[in-house]
């Protein structure tokens, strides 16, 4: 899914996205500690890239329209 969605992206979405991810491995390079979930799940952390914010909005949007019955 997250695939398909990143081959139909415009070009100008697709620099922003990059853009956001260097950012973010740019300041986890300058951090001394890692957040407290690397070290209670003993993980390192991964380069983040573009599909990360894609997959991230994906399960956002599942997470925010599965109960729509129940707030009726």
């Amino acid at each position: 899914m997250v695939k398909d969605y990143m081959s139909r992206i415009s070009d100008e979405d697709l620099l922003i996205l990059k853009n956001y991810a260097a950012g973010v491995n740019k300041l986890v390079e300058q951090i001394h500690v890692y957040p407290m979930e690397f070290y209670i799940f003993w993980n390192h952390f991964e380069p983040y890239t573009p599909e990360d914010s894609v997959a991230i909005s994906f399960i956002m949007m599942k997470f925010i329209s599965s109960d729509w019955f129940f707030e009726m």
